[in-house]
């Protein structure tokens, strides 16, 4: 239709040029107006309060002062669904309640993660928590104590995002549970388990804080120090720590070759970027 093809930004300019267009026709043709007795029917549309707007069905007509000016576009998207995230990995040799206490005795194995997620929900039942379903392939460098592999992880991530220094810097607080799949054990993972036999499928929990990089840099001055950069394009990239922790969940995932329960397992300390979009 001419009305709602018309690009928005014109629409407004073209409002006031229709309504004259119709009040000149009644002056013009004052047939086309009616007659002046209101007693009698109207022998034609009246030009000067309507519009004629074309359909596939015909003509249909529309108010001039009540014509729907606005764009018929979806709504975009109020928030980013989609994150990516790259980051550097380190292995621990003790447990993830050490690690909380600040005590994660840091061993030479390492890596680095690539991951993605999806936004499922945001502000479920009316809080500041987001769902997001999430999954990851981590490269473990063995450094010789065995060949390299590749560990797959798959998770959804519940975080909030309420915090009282929000203002200042924007802060994500999460934790994620799923499932881990490994090539081979790590050797984080024997040591963890004074080596005892493990499984390449554990659970998989990842507790993580993210902080926003555009705030980050404008609180450290950073864009002084740098000339005058622009951090808002920044607001958009979060600097991410995370424990990413493999465990047999108190026996769930099976028992060792010795049949104890798999409870303990392996933890890696993590640091990267995750970007909105």
């Amino acid at each position: 239709m001419f009305i709602r093809d018309t690009p928005a930004c014109f629409r407004p300019a073209i409002r006031p040029g229709l309504a004259a267009i119709g009040m000149a026709g009644g002056f013009l043709f004052p047939a086309a107006a009616g007659p002046a007795d209101p007693g009698s029917a109207p022998s034609a549309p009246r030009l000067d309060a309507t519009l004629q707007v074309a359909t596939k069905g015909g003509r249909v007509m529309i108010p001039a002062a009540d014509a729907d000016w606005s764009a018929e576009k979806p709504p975009a998207d109020p928030f980013p669904r989609w994150r990516l995230r790259a980051e550097y990995f380190q292995s621990a040799s003790n447990d993830i309640g050490n690690v909380f206490l600040g005590d994660a005795s840091p061993i030479a194995q390492n890596g680095i993660a690539v991951g993605a997620g999806y936004v499922l929900a945001k502000d479920v039942c009316d809080l500041p928590l987001d769902l997001i379903l999430q999954g990851t392939v981590m490269w473990h460098d063995e450094k010789g104590r065995q060949d390299n592999f590749l560990q797959y992880t798959a998770s959804l991530r519940v975080e909030w995002t309420a915090f009282p220094w929000n203002s200042q810097l924007r802060t994500r607080m999460a934790l994620a549970s799923g499932l881990s799949y490994a090539e081979k054990i790590p050797f984080a993972e024997v040591v963890t388990r004074e080596s005892r036999s493990s499984r390449h499928l554990l659970h998989y929990l990842e507790p993580s804080v993210s902080l926003n990089s555009g705030d980050l840099f404008r609180l450290m001055q950073l864009d002084r120090l740098f000339g005058g950069f622009d951090s808002s394009g920044m607001d958009q990239t979060w600097l991410v720590a995370r424990i990413l922790h493999r465990s047999g969940a108190w026996g769930t995932y099976g028992e060792d070759k010795l049949g104890n329960s798999i409870s303990t397992g392996s933890n890696f300390l993590s640091l990267g970027l995750e970007m909105d979009f």
